[in-house]
């Protein structure tokens, strides 16, 4: 871990006190001649646009950001058609499109530092789906048959264990003259061709192990709105939601988007009837009798971004700004929070909530790149995987079998006063696999110098029950630390953590006269007192065998009822301080 920790140590940067990003996002205005203008943003404020004239008018697509420059598509029609299409950089030519091609670009991302842009081109007369990459002005991947029309709207590039390093497009082939088939390509290859549905799917993503795809189903009678769920060998697909019932045969191809979060919760924008929508997970959280384009989440919040009569850009339910002159906003980049490199303080509280987390600054740490894919390594997981409060908690799975892993979840760095017992408290569950081999769940911390283990559970003492542990840690009064969950094993253990608090603690009991903390009377029947506690002290009750039974909050002298528990022995525990009692019958 020391090895670990001094890596983090040197790239720290932090979340919660986020430090300001900007956010760019692209569409189109019109300017004073009336013009129709592809145009970039960088907050609210136009930097780059096109000056069409002579007929010709445009908008932008897609953007993608890559550290200092930014990536943008400039889609050229004349007359209502397709025209020509190519990607600036800053305000300079990257991709070059000759005219004359019918060229279109739907959406453009960079992966590993190369642009990748999807769209479609006229070859030999028949509209062909195809993806470029980097600045070469030939496609990377011609994915027609070349008998029939083909689009590809969206591109996601996957690089793990599993999958290999691969780009991922999908769009629709028509496979005769009437009958629209929804397609996932692969490498410019077919992967995967809905079977039996006139499908048109409009954006693609990834998460550990699945594609997930939006996109509608046009029957005879209506226009559905699904998001599919494709596993990553390409083999089966199934409905995960069906958004929209009943969509406006009005749609506009550019109004969808899906987004899947580092936790897992699915995000689409899209129409339902005549109303733009976002869901989370299947369920509407906004909408708008205007327009959606786009949306992303983050640990920060839900972005999307569309127009109510002017481009805007809205964040978790409220207009976050106004886009100068903007008609509308298509396509938009919004960074991870950064981080502001700043020491923790207590009280430290860390349960993995969008809005509310440090998650930036909790480095994740693959020991041996060898956890690949399947949530086998350290990440937030959203509500549909049960956290012990709220929506969101930290989640390990077990590894493949034979293979050795090594998972490290660490805290930023985090300040112990001096002069006051301190705890730390964390809410845990290991559910054991069917077929483990080996593994542990330990706690450490990180001095400076110093490793040390702080807390173990045994892959064969697992209980699949969420549970607390609490942790002494006074002996680091002064110093700046670290805590690291570690995880280790082979087809080990399925890890949960969530509520992780960090606290000063009440005063150290000795039970000896010159204490002066003391509970009274013992035993007792009914209920019992504690003197010398500050006020509102959280005091927990444990029964012989470690099991917490009881939780209240008091001051000194107040009154405990212990009327409801078994007669025996207890422990009353106040971070670091333990007190025994009898309870009668």
């Amino acid at each position: 871990m020391k090895r670990v920790l001094l890596i983090i140590l040197s790239v720290m940067a932090f979340a919660s006190m986020s430090v300001a990003q900007d956010i760019w996002s692209a569409g189109y205005y019109t300017d004073e001649d009336g013009i129709q203008q592809a145009a970039v943003y960088q907050n609210s404020i136009r930097v780059f646009s096109t000056d069409y004239g002579n007929g010709l008018y445009g908008d932008c697509t897609g953007i993608a950001v890559d550290g200092d420059d930014v990536y943008w598509i400039r889609n050229c029609y004349e007359a209502g058609s397709f025209y020509y299409a190519d990607i600036m950089k800053n305000d300079e030519m990257y991709l070059n499109s000759p005219i004359g091609q019918s060229r279109h670009i739907y959406s453009l991302d960079c992966f590993y530092g190369t642009m990748i842009a999807t769209g479609c081109m006229d070859i030999n007369g028949i509209t062909t789906a195809v993806v470029w990459s980097g600045d070469e002005v030939e496609p990377a991947f011609v994915m027609g048959d070349g008998v029939y029309p083909s689009v590809a709207y969206s591109t996601t590039v996957v690089a793990n264990t599993d999958v290999g390093l691969h780009s991922f497009s999908c769009g629709y082939q028509f496979i005769t003259e009437s009958a629209r088939r929804g397609i996932i390509w692969k490498d410019g290859y077919l992967f995967y061709r809905f079977p039996n549905i006139k499908a048109i799917m409009y954006d693609i993503d990834y998460h550990d192990g699945y594609f997930y795809t939006v996109g509608i189903e046009i029957t005879d009678s209506d226009v559905k709105l699904k998001v599919w769920e494709v596993t990553s060998w390409g083999t089966t697909d199934h409905v995960l939601y069906t958004l929209s019932e009943s969509m406006s045969s009005n749609y506009v191809d550019e109004r969808f988007s899906i987004y899947v979060d580092d936790a897992g919760d699915i995000y689409v924008n899209g129409m339902d009837g005549t109303t733009d929508k976002v869901w989370k997970n299947g369920i509407e959280i906004y909408s708008t009798g205007s327009y959606f384009n786009t949306v992303l989440a983050n640990t920060d919040g839900i972005y999307y971004a569309g127009s109510d009569g002017t481009g805007k850009v809205w964040k978790d339910g409220s207009v976050l700004y106004e886009v100068e002159d903007a008609q509308r906003i298509t396509s938009f980049f919004v960074p991870e929070p950064a981080c502001d490199n700043q020491v923790r303080t207590l009280p430290y509280f860390e349960g993995f909530e969008t809005g509310a987390t440090d998650w930036a600054c909790w480095e994740t740490e693959d020991t041996d790149n060898n956890n690949g894919t399947f949530g086998a390594f350290w990440h937030r997981f959203g509500d549909q995987y049960q956290p012990y409060t709220g929506n969101y908690c930290a989640w390990h799975d077990m590894g493949p079998e034979g293979v050795y892993q090594e998972g490290w979840l660490v805290t930023p760095l985090i300040a112990i006063p001096e002069g006051d017992n301190v705890r730390m408290s964390f809410k845990t569950k290991e559910v054991i696999s069917n077929s483990f081999e080996d593994g542990n769940a330990t706690l450490w911390v990180y001095d400076g110098t110093t490793t040390t283990e702080l807390w173990s559970q045994s892959v064969e003492n697992a209980s699949g029950e969420w549970k607390e542990v609490e942790v002494d840690l006074s002996a680091f009064q002064g110093q700046e630390i670290q805590l690291g969950f570690k995880y280790t094993g082979i087809m080990s253990l399925i890890w949960y953590l969530d509520d992780i608090r960090i606290e000063l603690g009440c005063v150290h009991v000795d039970e000896n006269e010159d204490s002066q903390v003391k509970l009274y009377p013992n035993p007792a029947k009914d209920v019992i007192h504690v003197e010398g506690l500050e006020t509102n002290t959280e005091v927990k009750i444990y029964d012989a065998l470690g099991a917490l039974v009881k939780v209240v909050n008091v001051g000194s002298d107040e009154e405990i009822d212990i009327s409801e528990l078994s007669g025996g022995l207890y422990l009353l525990h106040c971070g670091n301080a333990t007190l025994r009692f009898v309870k009668t019958s």
